[in-house]
């Protein structure tokens, strides 16, 4: 037999009016409008068949009658919001294992995680390091960040953001290869690159017409995270996504020798196995990831 209760959303703006005594705050508190707040307490009068509420000049006092009411809503809500709390804690409890690819980690997400952290303290993100593209069937690793096209057999990947490239290089560096007219001179430059990431030197020489790598000096690296820290040291240009190296571009440590930049068709993905469903953690986590990566949509000009 269904429970015979007002409407949900007419308890909330009882409760809050009662407690505010405004329906204008009330409808604050819950993003909505005033109209609407007293729309929903109207229906709410109707059902009970008494008024709720004494309209006054400044606000609204609830009546008499109807703090009994009032009292115990609040205390249902209570409870409702108890066990709420209490549900999410054991949801969104314990270690959520993710795999990182090494430039986004170091550059970018690592020292962001206290944010989430703050948001989420009962979940506790164990990251580990890695470049391959894992086997989940074979790890113990719940989610993993991958940089890529997003086409992996046999795993769901959710797009984080496309990648734009920029050439960046320490001050002094930039200084050393910019040609009179404000370009980039390749012959003065040392290229550094991650072995696995070759292929964007020769879309960004494409791009900037000045030909392909060949001939050139190039300094190859295991990881763009540490081509991306030769170029911090002053050892030559490399190429990243904005959001990799926008803490080193603010603080004056690495800057954007040209304005040129490079779409490659590829991003960060999150990455899970098919026909697993995300857990709790994990889409808590990934919201997340998406809210501070939208925080960042534009770059630096």
């Amino acid at each position: 037999m269904p429970r015979r209760i007002p409407n949900f959303n007419q308890i909330r703006a009882f409760e809050a009016a009662a407690r505010l005594g405004s329906f204008r705050e009330a409808g604050d508190e819950l993003n909505v409008t005033y109209s609407a707040i007293s729309h929903q307490i109207k229906a709410l009068e109707a059902y009970f068949g008494a008024p709720l509420f004494r309209r006054k000049a400044r606000g609204v006092e609830i009546t008499d009658a109807a703090r009994p009411l009032l009292d115990d809503i609040q205390r249902a809500l209570d409870v409702l919001e108890s066990a709420t709390a209490n549900f999410q804690a054991s949801e969104l409890g314990g270690t959520l294992t993710v795999s990182i690819a090494p430039s986004f980690a170091s550059r970018w997400l690592l020292k962001r995680l206290g944010k989430f952290r703050a948001l989420y303290p009962t979940i506790a993100i164990e990251p580990e390091i890695a470049s391959n593209l894992l086997d989940f069937g074979r790890s113990h690793i719940d989610v993993a960040i991958r940089h890529g096209s997003g086409a992996w057999p046999g795993l769901n990947a959710e797009k984080l953001f496309d990648e734009t490239l920029w050439m960046v290089g320490s001050p002094q560096v930039a200084n050393t290869i910019l040609a009179q007219d404000g370009t980039i001179d390749f012959a003065k430059a040392v290229l550094l690159t991650a072995s696995v990431r070759t292929g964007e030197l020769k879309i960004w020489l494409d791009e900037s017409g000045s030909g392909g790598p060949e001939g050139r000096e190039v300094i190859h690296y295991p990881t763009q995270a540490l081509a991306l820290d030769g170029a911090v040291s002053g050892l030559g240009v490399a190429l990243a996504d904005y959001r990799i190296v926008e803490d080193e571009v603010k603080e004056g440590r690495l800057v954007q020798v040209t304005d040129q930049t490079v779409q490659t068709g590829r991003g960060y993905y999150l990455v899970w196995p098919k026909g697993q469903a995300l857990d709790a953690k994990s889409h808590a986590f990934m919201t997340w990831l998406a809210e501070e990566i939208s925080r960042h949509a534009n770059g630096y000009s």
